[in-house]
């Protein structure tokens, strides 16, 4: 008699999706951010009372067939199948906002989502700037700041003082960078701009929480006098994907800090623990950093954010020393 046994794993691959439309205008770009946010939290609610009675096949119409009806895009209201919406987070309801005249769409864990969304921003005559599907890896937020050109004109206008003051909110202690983003491996950056075609100030940074971090970069900016521009980008390898915006001018009033592993102490694999955690990255990579040092773990932090991550490495009785950029 012959025997066989079979070992498998199954895994769902989901990663993040994200798209970003722009409009002519920012109450246009307002509008469709609201009439989307509505539809998508309606077609949650009722996929979520479609799964709990066990049946999708004879339930009501779905509020994105109605939306892709009532707008004349009936071929793209996928997402009866759950490939088309997010299915194992806590809240299936994709994030949809506007910043200024784009329209962003995101869920942190998705196979992927309707091309609806798309399609909309052109019938609402917009366009799609760009469309980051079922990303792995973080999606990195890149803000244009500029005075706008009728301001400039003015004599008392001095674009070095607002960058200045926005680098500073930015970076507050109780600052967006601090409330928003915890992903240190990748620490904001940011770089004044004084060549033609350039923005005034063009900021950097990956946020956990993108509504809020976005909105709070779009607030700080508006309040010193500055329009926003966003790019978004998938940051597709270990590599700092801010490097060029590096190191970041105008420099902070309390400057930055470097955290620097000296040595691993009497607990190494504690310590790769907290490196592993910290940076983001693999065990092995983690032995690898370890290995290294002395080694500069992070970059370009904030005093208080250098100093709670090397409390972290001294928990695990690493060697840490913290130093100015």
């Amino acid at each position: 008699m012959k025997i066989k046994i079979w070992n498998a794993f199954a895994s769902n691959n989901s990663g993040s999706y994200t798209i970003v439309g722009s409009f002519a205008k920012n109450e246009i770009a307002e509008e469709v951010a609201a009439e989307l946010l509505l539809m998508a939290q309606a077609h949650s609610k009722w996929l979520e009372a479609a799964e709990a009675q066990g049946d999708f096949s004879n339930s009501s119409e779905s509020p994105i067939e109605r939306f892709s009806k009532k707008h004349g895009l009936e071929n793209f209201g996928e997402a009866i199948n759950d490939d088309f919406w997010p299915q194992y987070s806590d809240d299936i309801t994709p994030k949809i906002f506007a910043i200024e005249n784009k329209v962003v769409i995101h869920h942190e864990y998705t196979v992927s989502m309707p091309r609806l969304f798309g399609h909309y921003f052109y019938k609402r005559g917009g366009r799609v700037d760009n469309e980051i599907n079922h990303a792995h890896h973080p999606i990195v937020a890149l803000f244009e700041l500029h005075v706008p050109w009728q301001e400039k004109q003015k004599e008392n206008v001095n674009v070095k003082e607002r960058a200045q003051r926005i680098i500073e909110a930015l970076n507050a202690v109780d600052g967006p960078f601090a409330k928003f983003s915890s992903n240190a491996h990748y620490s904001p950056g940011w770089r004044s701009g004084e060549g033609f075609g350039e923005a005034d100030l063009t900021v950097g940074a990956i946020f956990d929480d993108l509504v809020n971090g976005f909105a709070a970069v779009k607030n700080i900016a508006s309040s010193n006098g500055m329009k926003t521009h966003l790019k978004v980008f998938e940051a597709l390898n270990e590599a700092d994907p801010l490097a060029f915006l590096r190191p970041p001018s105008p420099a902070l009033s309390r400057g930055l800090r470097r955290v620097r592993l000296d040595g691993a102490g009497p607990t190494p694999k504690d310590v790769v623990k907290v490196i592993e955690s910290l940076k983001r990255t693999t065990y092995e990579n983690a032995r690898k950093m370890l290995d290294a040092a002395p080694v500069e773990l992070f970059y370009d932090l904030t005093p208080e954010s250098a100093e709670l991550i090397a409390e972290e490495l001294r928990k695990a009785r690493a060697s840490v020393s913290v130093t100015e950029r």
